[in-house]
């Protein structure tokens, strides 16, 4: 079985913007904070902002104090002057592809043009931009709708900037044999535009296609569609244990992608799960290598062995140093410090990489035991050079360990950033 990840999957531009901004909210001092509505449609990454007070809400009745975030998806005019009458503190994530969409809408309708929009109905990012229109908005979804609308003599159209591209442009076809006149504005977003070629590129090496995403997610569903559409066997997922592992075990090259609101942890989950499934084909010697690497990457063995070999290259090529002993310097410093710096990092194991952080957490004691024994037995190699050497030692391991021990207290080490 063999595994292809699209290039392109995960959080878009506007996604990680507005997370971002979020997160940068969350590490100051002043709380609350709320996003009105989901900030992205993603359950995971909701339940991680709410682990650091930041909570979606959809009415602002007695609320008097706080921030209120506007959501990559945009709000109508009358809902944003709300919020900012509110008295809460009104922090603008709309995503900048989202903005250009509304600042046309607004500028055409002022000009006398009727405005069609291309995209779903009730979707938050669609009743944002048909509240920028200074007259009544057309929405269509379909080919089909174009039939529906009325006779209208000067028109312009945009797109959710989430659309199916092909979808967008039969509608258009449609459109302009109805009316030639017609302004077009494909406002799709290059980040949906590459995601949707990308898997259908990938349909014609892969013969099934895992879709990571949230189930209300309208970027995601659309992939999902454009696979299905390709003829794959195409699996949506939240997470690795929405995972159909059967039927995964029964294909031969597997894709995987992801919608714009998913973020790398959850892709990497998913992955990871998928490569730990026994393929028809894989024999049980594969499996056994396989499950031999990880174990090495996992417990920072494969760096430190790099390193090892890095200085025992230099030392053979420069003839410098005496015999291994630089070579095992390196590797027993790297493997200490590795285990060291994960240990005190917990929650970037978590985010970053959450196979390597449960790991760590299973096996700590028995790890960090090793890390002990390294610069232990480091020191005793070092000290068999030179003193120096040992004294160089010694302080990089102490500026090692301090590396990631937060010196400066959470709540006050935003003042101190430049």
């Amino acid at each position: 079985m063999k595994v292809k990840l699209a290039k392109t999957a995960g959080f878009c531009m506007g996604v990680r913007r507005a997370i971002e901004m979020v997160l940068t909210e969350s590490n100051k001092s002043e709380k609350p904070i709320y996003t009105y509505g989901p900030i992205i449609h993603n359950n995971q990454v909701l339940e991680l902002l709410a682990s650091k007070g930041v909570h979606s809400i959809e009415d602002l009745e007695g609320l008097k104090t706080g921030k209120i975030v506007i959501r990559a998806h945009g709000i109508p005019p009358k809902l944003r002057l709300y919020l900012k009458n509110s008295g809460l503190k009104l922090i603008d994530a709309t995503c900048p592809r989202v903005i250009r969409v509304q600042t046309i809408i607004r500028s055409y309708t002022r000009k006398g043009y009727d405005v069609v929009i291309v995209g779903d109905n009730d979707h938050p990012e669609v009743i944002g931009l048909m509240g920028y229109s200074e007259k009544p908005a057309y929405l269509i979804q379909a080919p089909e709708d174009v039939a529906d609308l009325p006779q209208l003599e000067r028109l312009f159209v945009v797109a959710q900037t989430t659309q199916d591209e092909q979808v967008f442009d039969e509608i258009i076809t449609a459109i302009k044999k109805r009316f030639p006149n017609t302004i077009i504005f494909n406002t799709i977003c290059e980040a949906t535009h590459q995601r949707q070629q990308e898997v259908r590129s990938m349909a014609e090496q892969v013969d099934s296609m895992v879709i990571v995403g949230g189930y209300h997610s309208g970027n995601t569903q659309r992939l999902v569609q454009i696979a299905d559409k390709a003829g794959l066997a195409t699996f949506h997922v939240e997470t690795e244990h929405d995972l159909d592992k059967e039927r995964l075990a029964q294909m031969e090259i597997i894709g995987v992608t992801a919608g714009a609101s998913t973020p790398n942890w959850m892709i990497k989950n998913v992955m990871q799960e998928i490569e730990g499934i026994r393929g028809r084909r894989d024999s049980f010697l594969f499996l056994f290598f396989k499950r031999l690497v990880k174990f090495l990457v996992l417990s920072n063995l494969a760096v430190a062995t790099g390193a090892f070999s890095f200085a025992y290259a230099i030392s053979a090529v420069f003839r410098i140093g005496q015999g291994e002993l630089f070579p095992i310097l390196a590797f027993l410093y790297i493997y200490a410090m590795h285990v060291f710096n994960k240990s005190l990092d917990k929650m970037a194991s978590v985010y970053n990489d959450p196979e390597k952080a449960a790991f760590l957490k299973k096996h700590w004691r028995f790890l960090n035991l090793l890390g002990v024994i390294a610069i232990a037995v480091g020191m005793i190699v070092a000290y068999l050079i030179s003193f120096p050497t040992m004294i160089a030692l010694f302080a990089l391991s102490l500026l090692g360990v301090f590396y990631s021990i937060p010196i400066i207290p959470d709540k006050k080490r935003w003042k101190y950033r430049l």
